[in-house]
């Protein structure tokens, strides 16, 4: 069977909608935090489950649309958007589980013996971010070469 890469985004689609209502059933007020710099965002996890579902959905549709088109996408672009975007959203989530429930203190109290932690995770969200420009920059190579050929 060939691998493709809108498939990998539906079914991590899928698998974030599973968790995200899993654990809307578990924990009714069960929260993600979001905060940068001066902005201090909460969000039930739910509804952030639906945003990040949606995103991972459309990227699936993207790829979809250039697969039924026939526009050949880069293999190596397309691999490395999809790897890392796939598998970069559950080792962020996973590390950041085992950080919070690895200490028995306050969120706050153990932030000082985790900062390497911290830098992983933010190592982690920002390959997963700047590997998104991967895909803007693959669909234009593939249409310049098309016009070429």
């Amino acid at each position: 069977m060939k691998h493709k890469a809108h498939m990998y985004f539906w079914i991590t689609a899928l698998l974030i909608l599973t968790v995200g209502g899993l654990l809307q059933l578990i924990s009714t007020n069960s929260t993600v935090d979001i905060n940068v710099k001066d902005i201090y965002l909460v969000m039930a996890t739910f509804h952030f489950s639906l945003f990040l579902a949606f995103i991972y959905f459309m990227l699936g549709v993207c790829y979809w649309f250039f697969y039924k088109q026939n526009i050949l996408l880069n293999k190596k672009l397309t691999k490395v958007h999809t790897v890392i975007t796939v598998l970069g959203l559950p080792a962020y989530l996973l590390l950041n589980m085992y950080i919070e429930y690895k200490s028995e203190e306050p969120l706050y109290v153990v932030l000082d013996n985790y900062q390497l932690y911290y830098k992983i995770l933010m190592g982690i969200f920002l390959t997963v971010v700047i590997v998104q420009f991967l895909f803007p920059v693959n669909i234009l190579i593939s249409l310049i070469k098309r016009k070429k050929a």
